[in-house]
């Protein structure tokens, strides 16, 4: 027998699509690099736990794998898999029999972790899987060795099975960045999402043995840390985020929410950029905010059906409103929106949205910052970049015009701004709680203000399209209902923003003491 103890690092990619798929090793990406003659292999393994699941509840993994004519025993435990990228203990051990035992690891870390784990417990079969195995050996540009396979087949679990098409990129030699650059090479080219759940979580789940999956997030870093390992932790953070919303809106495309949840993260994301952007090089945040803006402004045309087809089903009591003859508009809505909604999720299923975030991550665990963001205190930039923030906004003036469209524009995007980083950040003190309440409510009756304008456009261009005495008359109810909603914003904006203004004064004259 022999043992292999490593830290396994491997970026997991799901097939969006398995019908006609292009070859992965033929990719553009590969093109130049350093590539081994591919290999097919059949991999069944089988998975292990006790009766009452406790290496499941211990986080631990206990599989044996044939491989050819081999036999491998293998424990995995610990580490995380956040977004798609996994990183966690394994220990290897080649072994004679298909028959599972503690005993194979005791000479490793691995052997007292399942003694302790297991006790008197056996080890019993939970699931199993087999797939063929297509791979190749890549060394990227910087030098890193880079395992590429291609996974197609079954997981197992009594009589349920589902299917296994996936992507996965393990790091052998170098760095996690060079991962990162190459799946996202790949999503570019095929159409790709991250896959944050094992082969293993997916049969646990089949097999009932366990329920929703729970990512693992990366911690907020301590305010004691540099800026610009601070600032790459919340930002990486963020992109997990949008990838988790992408996947959630592609299940459910027809529930607004889903939807409107990847538009959230998508522009806290660009928030948080705009946060970090001292820390980042000109070139490279005119370039990200640009890929980020463009992703944004795709949204816009479902964003708009959205918030109208909301005014609609809240003017018409959710459509139950007694209108003769019928009301059209909200089925016309309907419509228009499942087909935008249609288009949206074909855009996604691509992969260009999972690139484009792999690319980021990628530059972020690369060299993102500058260097003089090693030599800064998280708190310290962070209480003097809020601090830039909220005076700009509080600078407006007291008799800042919200007929102004491009003056209104200016305040609401820094007000949103500003209130994704507060909620980031979820600072404590009293202080700062305070400036959030009046940002929140500073930011909802701008956005009211601002639906307004887009639903009168949205409804002005409709029309034109669909001219009729009984849109127009419904799109009267829906203007009727929005005029109500901009009349009382602008009534109680007169009082939130003075109220902002002055506990943003306030904050800023103490923001240091936030920090300590």
């Amino acid at each position: 027998m022999s043992a292999e103890n490593c830290i396994e690092v491997e970026l997991k990619l799901r097939l969006l699509k398995t019908e006609n798929c292009p070859n992965i090793f033929a990719a553009p990406a590969l093109a130049g690099l350093k590539t081994s003659v591919p290999t097919k292999e059949t991999l069944a393994s089988k998975y292990f736990d006790s009766t009452d699941g406790v290496l499941n509840k211990a986080g631990i993994a206990y599989r044996i794998r044939r491989e050819g004519e081999q036999l491998i025993a293998t424990v995995k435990a610990g580490g995380t898999s956040a977004g798609g990228l996994h990183e966690r203990q394994e220990w290897n051990i080649k072994i004679d029999q298909y028959q599972p035992s503690i005993d194979y690891f005791m000479a490793t870390q691995a052997g007292q972790l399942l003694k302790n784990v297991l006790g008197d417990n056996q080890l019993e079969p939970v699931l199993e899987t087999v797939f063929e195995r297509q791979k190749t050996m890549v060394t990227t540009a910087d030098g890193s060795l880079i395992e590429l396979a291609l996974d197609q087949g079954v997981i197992i679990a009594g009589q349920i099975e589902e299917t296994i098409a996936e992507v996965e990129l393990e790091l052998k030699e170098g760095n996690s960045a060079a991962v990162l650059g190459l799946g996202a090479e790949l999503a570019a080219w095929m159409p790709l999402a991250l896959e944050p759940r094992s082969k293993y979580f997916r049969g646990l789940v089949l097999a009932g043995l366990a329920t929703a999956f729970k990512p693992d997030t990366i911690r907020r870093p301590q305010l004691t840390a540099s800026a610009a390992s601070g600032m790459r932790r919340v930002v990486i953070s963020q992109l997990h985020k949008v990838l988790s919303a992408q996947d959630t809106f592609l299940v459910n495309p027809n529930v607004s929410e889903t939807f409107y949840e990847l538009g959230r993260e998508l522009r806290r994301t660009s928030s948080l950029l705009s946060f970090a952007q001292p820390l980042v090089a000109v070139e490279d945040y005119t370039y990200w905010q640009e890929q980020l803006n463009n992703w944004i402004k795709s949204l816009e045309g479902l964003n708009n059906i959205d918030i109208t087809l909301k005014a609609w089903m809240d003017a018409t009591n959710n459509g139950e409103l007694a209108l003769t003859p019928p009301p059209w508009l909200g089925m016309l809505l309907t419509a228009e929106r499942e087909k935008i909604a249609c288009e949206e999720v074909a855009a996604f299923m691509a992969g260009r949205l999972t690139a484009t975030m792999l690319s980021l991550w990628a530059w972020l665990a690369g060299q993102a910052f500058l260097a003089t963001g090693d030599s800064v205190l998280l708190r310290d930039f962070v209480g003097a970049r809020l601090a830039q923030w909220v005076e700009k906004l509080r600078l407006v003036g007291k008799e800042f015009n919200i007929k102004d469209s491009l003056e209104f524009d200016s305040v609401q995007s820094q007000s949103k701004k500003i209130r994704d980083v507060l909620e980031t950040w979820s600072l404590k003190d009293a202080k700062t709680k305070l400036l959030g309440v009046r940002i929140r409510r500073l930011d909802e009756n701008l956005r009211t203000m601002a639906d307004s304008g887009i639903i009168t456009k949205f409804l002005d261009e409709w029309m034109n399209l669909h001219a009729s005495r009984t849109i127009y008359r419904d799109a009267g109810v829906v203007t009727g209902w929005i005029a109500r909603d901009t009349f009382e914003a602008r009534i109680n904006f007169t009082k939130v923003w003075p109220r902002f203004r002055q506990a943003g004064k306030r904050w800023f004259r103490t923001w240091s003491d936030k920090f300590k």
